[in-house]
């Protein structure tokens, strides 16, 4: 099959590698449709990957055409979305309730091979069907869509009325929309160096940056709440007089990490079902499986402003 393998950082090329063999448990995935997520951009160009060779692609839809034994047959022929956390399980607590906090996970697309690729093994534990209204590129964007929900399932709405998210990438944008789909008054989406309202009643920093996080202090009032969403590319550290004002102003500061499966994704898939959430919206580029690596380059350049972009394959 061909892929798009990383041999290094700065080192992507289009390759015929073999066919993913199957686990116990497993099936195989023609993948149809997969975004590109900034994590992706990092990993090519700057922070490079846990190792190499890897085939990168996290956010990806496609159809089971094959399964490793007759257990997990009656997928074949299925539409599917794909979580790309690989819980190990080692806590059986994890089963139901917090695997995505475990430090023992495999990952699809960063810890092992994902989407960027005509094939991908994977766990049918791992899977939901999307139903015939549901487009590929729509199931292509529930990983982004659900990290957003989840951190919105952060906070606790009693008396949110004014709530600022700092990020105006996909998943800032995606949090925007659930608050407004919560029903939420006012909410400001910012970038990096845009205006904040005075005081907030929650907010949310999506860039991973020091600055970020101390506008975010700085903004929300007494007692509020911020959801820490962003992944920050390097260490940071607050000035003593932010630090203070999160004491002083007695906020709450939650983190978030990925989504949980299937709670998160059914919740999604029944948001876009129901046409109160329209992925196509954010979808700004769609390119084709051989022209991946210039959809990276224009991300690298900075050439266009852009949001999602989906890679048909």
């Amino acid at each position: 099959m061909k892929a798009w393998v990383l041999h290094n950082i700065d080192d992507l090329r289009l390759s015929e590698v073999k066919l993913p063999v199957l686990s116990r448990g497993e099936v195989l995935v023609r993948v149809k449709c997969a975004g590109i997520c900034s994590s992706d951009v990092q990993r090519v160009f700057v922070s490079g990957a846990y190792h190499y060779p890897i085939i990168l692609g996290h956010e990806f839809s496609g159809i089971v055409e094959k399964a490793y034994s007759d257990a997990e047959a009656s997928w074949i022929g299925k539409r599917v979305g794909v979580y790309p956390l690989l819980p190990k399980f080692a806590n059986e607590g994890y089963r139901t309730d917090g695997y995505e906090t475990s430090s023992d996970y495999g990952y699809l697309g960063s810890r092992q091979d994902g989407g960027f690729a005509e094939y991908v093994a994977v766990p049918v534990w791992n899977l939901i069907e999307i139903p015939e209204k549901i487009g590929f590129e729509e199931a292509a964007m529930l990983e982004p869509t659900s990290v957003a929900f989840h951190a919105v399932r952060q906070i606790d709405f009693t008396h949110v009325r004014n709530v600022a998210v700092i990020g105006n990438g996909t998943i800032g944008h995606l949090i925007a929309q659930w608050l407004s789909i919560y029903g939420v008054p006012k909410i400001t989406l910012v970038g990096r160096q845009d205006v904040l309202p005075e005081e907030v009643d929650v907010c949310f920093e999506v860039v991973g940056s020091v600055e970020g996080l101390e506008r975010c202090i700085t903004a929300t009032k007494p007692n509020g709440q911020i959801v820490v969403v962003g992944n920050p590319p390097a260490d940071f550290h607050l000035e003593q007089k932010i630090y203070w004002q999160i004491l002083r102003k007695q906020l709450v500061v939650r983190g978030t990490w990925n989504s949980r499966f299937p709670d998160d994704w059914r919740k999604v898939l029944d948001a876009v079902g129901g046409g109160r959430l329209f992925l196509s919206d954010f979808i700004t580029h769609r390119f084709g499986f051989f022209d991946l690596a210039a959809a990276f380059e224009m991300v690298k350049r900075k050439e266009e402003q852009h949001l999602k972009i989906l890679i048909h394959i």
